[in-house]
């Protein structure tokens, strides 16, 4: 139920007006987490991550924060059970709660001459079950731009839709910070680097992701997807990718954990890594 009264507030935004917020009066705190891979009925690893989450979450209501975000690859498998376990133990966590799928959930990016990745099909089975895959929402004092990385560039119709969100939502004017929620960081060492891997947005759809990110003012860009902590700050916008809940890479180098982070009054923003204890 609260997803579908998510889904009619954000029908319903997306046709409404762009207009002005009321700006917040004090720091907004968010509980950014990232890779769970939760499998139903988990041995080996899948447990150990499944423990892990479980530490996180309890470390979260400890930290009380404002919103809390988690950015993809929810699942191992992107499964019908999958999706129902994810969301059974994201129940402990105290709402607001937003999530958006990496590409165990829906698929990876489409790339020249491979036939893998994300399809409309897969994006409608998992929004079946955990909601928009994109959308926008205020929560928590920020406004949650919640983007599913894996159409960004694939041509699917979909993708055209998101766009039409992405421009809408850093038109608006005013009020709480805005942040972008997504699974693949933007880059990882400059923009301006090539195409072509597994990790990042490819360089087409990072470009327009940057400038509108930019241009409207956007505070944060938050991501997770290659289970390590990472910070770049490019034009006013501080890119930050959390540390993975299920494996850290290098493996038995990396502590697994999440980080808090904080979107000051005057919209600096400070991040925390949290290790799991």
């Amino acid at each position: 139920m609260e997803w579908l009264a998510l889904t009619t507030a954000l029908a319903v935004c997306a046709v409404s007006t762009v207009v002005a917020e009321a700006a917040p009066q004090r720091p907004v705190r968010i509980a950014l987490l990232s890779d769970t891979h939760v499998r139903t009925n988990p041995t080996g690893d899948h447990a150990a991550y499944r423990d892990r989450l479980l530490q996180a979450i309890a470390q979260v209501r400890e930290m009380k924060p404002d919103v809390t975000l988690f950015a993809g690859d929810l699942t191992e498998n992107g499964s019908p059970e999958d999706f129902a376990t994810f969301q059974t133990l994201a129940s402990g966590l105290r709402r607001p709660v937003l999530w958006v799928p990496g590409n165990h959930d829906v698929g990876g990016k489409r790339l020249p001459g491979k036939d893998a990745g994300v399809t409309e099909e897969s994006v409608a089975a998992y929004e079946r079950l955990l909601g928009p895959s994109f959308g926008a929402r205020t929560a928590g004092g920020a406004r949650v731009i919640f983007l599913n990385a894996s159409l960004l560039g694939s041509g699917l119709p979909a993708e055209a839709r998101q766009w039409v969100l992405l421009e809408r939502e850093t038109a608006r004017k005013g009020g709480a910070p805005k942040v972008i929620l997504l699974h693949n960081p933007p880059f990882l060492q400059e923009p301006g680097e090539k195409g072509g891997d597994y990790w990042t947005v490819e360089p087409e759809p990072r470009a327009r992701l940057l400038e509108l990110a930019r241009k409207g003012g956007v505070r944060a860009i938050l991501s997770g997807h290659i289970h390590r902590p990472l910070r770049n700050d490019v034009a006013g916008v501080a890119c930050i990718t959390t540390p993975p809940i299920s494996f850290g890479l290098p493996s038995a180098v990396q502590p697994e954990g999440w980080t808090q982070v904080e979107i000051a009054t005057d919209g600096s923003v400070t991040a925390e890594e949290v290790e799991i204890r």
